[in-house]
């Protein structure tokens, strides 16, 4: 707050920003001082509190909470609330349709949450991805248009390779190692997030065989947006389950060691390239599924 009163030399204003604070945590006399400044900001400057992760529960564009309400009560005073929520990804499906169907270009429910699930839920890049495969497919926008077109997130794209490995499938999950390696994606982190995926599918196993839902493993792991990964309406979801229901416990756990081995490996504890451990890893990988 003081730095407010000092602006930046020849500035007309200065500029302070606040990321994700703590307002659930703050005393009463905090938010009473944070209340005062909030209603009469001063002129030399500008404050900007944003949240890019910090979840606020919200109902029709308000908070939910009491303390949140409040603050927002507070900033609104003197100041300008702005809200930009986070769509689910059904909801971004669903805009995904709706910008094809404006260009007259059908894209099925189904391939509206894989295109979602592909690119993830940015809706500047859902809007950007919409328009090029609308115009590079005319009346009809099917699966391998989708995949042909769209560059997936790495998420999305060792989701895929993921796929290949449960399917034993060496030579497609080669292919696709190599184009990330094409792609210039870093060794470390295509391995941290096939090792994602994998505990996805562990974790799916794992609360199934003790009758647990997917809602409880999604809180106990903080999933939060990703929770969809679980959930068995979703394409992800139930290709997780699908996996789980084929593999034994003992075979997951030697995919496991074998992700914690080429992470340490990764990290200095080999002499060989990374991408060599890389094709060494999904090739061990396949194999421990065949057993």
């Amino acid at each position: 707050m003081i730095a407010c009163s000092t602006p930046p030399m020849f500035a007309d204003r200065g500029l302070v920003t606040v990321r994700d604070l703590p307002f659930e945590k703050v005393t009463a006399a905090m938010l009473k001082k944070f209340k005062a400044f909030a209603e009469n900001p001063p002129d030399a400057c500008v404050c900007v509190f944003y949240f890019p992760s910090t979840a606020i529960e919200a109902k029709n564009g308000f908070p939910v909470k009491s303390r949140w309400a409040t603050v927002q009560k507070y900033v609104a005073a003197g100041g300008t609330v702005v809200s930009c929520p986070n769509y689910s990804p059904n909801e971004c499906a669903g805009m995904a349709k709706k910008l094809c169907a404006r260009e007259n270009t059908e894209l099925s429910d189904a391939d509206a949450v894989y295109l979602v699930e592909l690119v993830g839920t940015d809706s500047g890049v859902i809007r950007s991805e919409c328009a090029k495969l609308c115009a590079a497919c005319g009346d009809k926008i099917t699966r391998q248009d989708i995949r042909e077109l769209c560059p997936g997130t790495l998420n999305a794209v060792a989701f895929e390779l993921t796929d290949a490995i449960f399917d034993r499938d060496t030579d497609r999950a080669l292919g696709i190692l190599y184009a990330l390696e094409h792609d210039r994606v870093e060794p470390v982190n295509i391995l941290g997030a096939l090792s994602s995926g994998f505990l996805d599918v562990y974790r799916v196993k794992v609360a199934s065989d003790a009758g647990k839902g997917t809602r409880e493993v999604a809180d106990a792991f903080g999933y939060d947006k990703r929770a969809f990964i679980l959930d068995p309406s979703s394409n992800a979801g139930r290709a997780n389950r699908a996996r789980a229901s084929r593999i034994t416990s003992s075979a997951m756990r030697d995919c496991l060691d074998l992700l914690a081995g080429a992470d340490s490996d990764l990290k200095g504890g080999s002499r060989l390239a990374p991408a060599l451990i890389m094709r060494r890893l999904v090739t061990d990988l396949t194999a421990a599924l065949s057993c």
